[in-house]
């Protein structure tokens, strides 16, 4: 016997979400940075002012950059250079902020040398001063590192011979640092991996250690927990970038030892999953340095697979936004759509041909729960896989003759059980 929906679902589905305007988000290019490019630079920001520091290339560095983001200001999308980095030539450190100060800890000098000094730079004073130096005094580059509330966090990485997968707390208010619960992971420690935090918790993901990865975790700062999140859907990889803008956390780009990326993609802190977005559109880069400011990200700098080339553009990434409801425009390419509702698969059919289509299906609430790309010929079949019974949107974005990611049609479907 055929179930039917619930008609208060039906009534809810159609009265709140017809089809979101979701786009892919927007890169912007700013001001590159006036000095070389570098690798590994760190990077954080302090109400609207971004700051980049450290890195290497050729040769490590320790000068240090101000960004000033303020639309309002006279000054806005140029840079400053400020007092060097107070530890010296590095590359390979950890950056954060907490209030109105930055700092800087660990990081290499080269292939022998390696830190675990922490430095605290004064915004107001534009000075350095050294500070309690990191967890047990454990020496290493390539950790990660992020803030939450007042306090710091650092771990993983490595110095040359060991591969760490502990984590440490710095308290701002005491200047001390606590040993955490250590970074879950498959085979032990990692390097190389990326991190950011939204709101209370921690958020570590990629890297490089027995193997590559593409996994990411989450840490409870209250029970000082690691859980499991949806994997990052890319090729396992390493030195990525990331950042978050209010309940997004985003990575992308990175190296997997045989060549480097530019994809980027952005994960819902509230539904656990994965959305492909705009690739970065500097050169495919590893090692970047990546902040947010407000609603925006940024990333910039970074460097080629071999290290042997230094970049210093600079990026402003826009995020998606459901900017409204709209009703379900005209079916342009889409002709008939058979079964419809349906329980396991229907078909959509269309006079034109398709070249290189992608149908994109979302929930009532504008969530994307299933894509189907590279769409060729005059139909495409949807399967309903595990999705839920049912009212579902569709949108079909395509070339029809001005360009790529046209809207070719939008509509409705209904998953029933039989």
């Amino acid at each position: 016997m055929k179930k039917f929906l619930p008609l208060s679902t039906v009534f809810f589905c159609l009265t709140v979400a017809h089809i979101p305007t979701i786009a892919q988000g927007t890169w912007t290019q700013k001001a590159s940075l006036p000095a070389a490019g570098r690798v590994g630079a760190v990077g954080f920001s302090i109400g609207l002012k971004g700051y980049v520091g450290t890195g290497g290339g050729t040769s490590a560095f320790q000068d240090f950059w101000e960004w000033d983001g303020d639309t309002a200001s006279p000054t806005y999308n140029t840079w400053t250079q400020k007092a060097n980095f107070g530890g010296g030539n590095r590359w390979l450190a950890v950056g954060f902020s907490i209030g109105t100060k930055g700092y800087i800890s660990t990081g290499a000098l080269n292939v022998n040398t390696f830190y675990s000094d922490l430095w605290e730079w004064d915004q107001a004073t534009n000075t350095w001063a050294q500070k309690a130096s990191f967890g047990n005094n454990y020496k290493r580059g390539e950790a990660i590192g992020f803030s939450i509330g007042n306090k710091g966090y650092i771990g993983a990485g490595d110095d040359g011979f060991i591969l760490y997968f502990d984590f440490w707390e710095w308290n701002q208010a005491t200047n001390t640092w606590t040993k955490k619960a250590s970074i879950d992971s498959v085979g032990g420690g990692r390097t190389y991996a990326v991190g950011f935090s939204i709101g209370n918790k921690g958020y570590i993901g990629t890297g490089t250690g027995s193997g590559n990865y593409n996994d990411f975790w989450e840490y409870d700062t209250t029970s000082d927990t690691w859980t499991q999140k949806a994997n990052v859907p890319v090729t396992p990889r390493f030195t990525c970038t990331g950042f978050s803008v209010k309940a997004k956390g985003y990575i992308g780009i990175g190296a997997d030892g045989s060549g480097a990326y530019k994809d980027f993609l952005e994960w819902d802190q509230a539904t656990n999953t994965w959305a492909q977005k705009a690739n970065y559109p500097g050169m495919a880069t590893r090692s970047a340095t990546g902040f947010s400011i407000g609603n925006k990200g940024y990333m910039g700098m970074g460097g080629d697979i071999g290290f042997t080339i230094g970049y210093n553009d600079f990026w402003e990434y826009t995020p998606d936004t459901v900017t409204g409801i709209n009703n379900i425009q005209e079916n342009v390419f889409i002709k008939n759509i058979f079964p419809n509702p349906f329980s396991s698969q229907t078909v959509l059919q269309s006079d034109n041909f398709f070249h290189n289509a992608t149908l994109t299906v979302y929930n009532c609430f504008g969530q994307q729960v299933k894509e189907i790309k590279n769409i060729s010929g005059q139909s495409v079949t949807f399967h309903r896989d595990n999705l839920a019974s049912g009212i579902y949107f569709y949108k079909v974005t395509g070339d029809k003759g001005q360009g790529a990611g046209e809207v070719l049609g939008t509509g409705k479907l209904v998953i029933t059980d039989n």
